[in-house]
């Protein structure tokens, strides 16, 4: 396998040819990079490869890229290294792309929040539906009903747990969405952040609210 690592003050230092969750990955993943020396490549979700932060318009950091190198062909793989220095940008070019990658990460996890939020009302939902029609008597053991009441309960405990963790996944990205928005957003309009902000609290009480047994309306 060929794994290309390569540098340009645009895009930073990038690594293609490998897959989130190969070997090749858990060796990026290692916390020995950049110029700090404890920093991890990360995969680029809208780029679909690795990247290695704070690399963007800077020279090539020699030291991470013949370290990784060196990783990557004791592991056995055909490594080619591009690196190009020359071609430089304007503050006002590379700020620009800052901010829409910003509002692209917004947006991709704001999505993500919102589909977690549905998923845990969904779950609480059908965990209050299993509780209407039980009676609240306890389990008759030796009962014909035993099973089917074991089984219900079980379900419910099920659909329960589901959604603490479908809330706790929104939080984290509705948290994730507001750093990216607070980005972008405090460069054209500070009322629009703190705007969006208002919101995300409220789907977080809403949230809240569902995990009590309490209408979100």
């Amino acid at each position: 396998m060929t794994i290309k690592i390569t540098h340009t003050r645009r895009e930073g230092t990038l690594v293609e040819g490998t897959e989130k969750g190969d070997k090749a990955g858990k060796i990026l993943k290692r916390k020995e990079y950049g110029r700090p020396g404890g920093l991890a490549f990360r995969w680029g979700h809208d780029l679909q490869c690795w990247y290695l932060r704070h690399s963007g318009d800077h020279a090539a950091d020699q030291w991470t890229v013949n370290k990784l190198r060196g990783y990557l062909e004791k592991a056995v793989y055909t490594v080619v290294v591009s690196i190009d220095d020359h071609e430089r940008r304007s503050y006002a070019e590379a700020e620009v792309e800052r901010i829409e990658r910003a509002e692209a990460r917004a947006e991709r996890f704001d999505g993500y929040a919102g589909n977690a939020a549905s998923r845990a009302e969904g779950a609480y939902r059908a965990a209050h539906d299993i509780s209407e029609y039980m009676t609240g008597e306890p389990i008759k053991v030796g009962h014909h009903s035993e099973r089917s009441h074991r089984r219900d309960i079980e379900r419910m405990d099920n659909h329960m747990r589901h959604g603490i963790e479908e809330s706790r996944k929104a939080s984290y990205w509705a948290d994730r969405a507001a750093v990216a928005e607070h980005f972008e957003a405090f460069r054209r309009d500070p009322n629009r952040t703190l705007r969006r902000l208002e919101k995300l609290r409220k789907e977080l009480r809403d949230i809240e609210k569902w995990q009590r047994g309490e209408s979100a309306m």
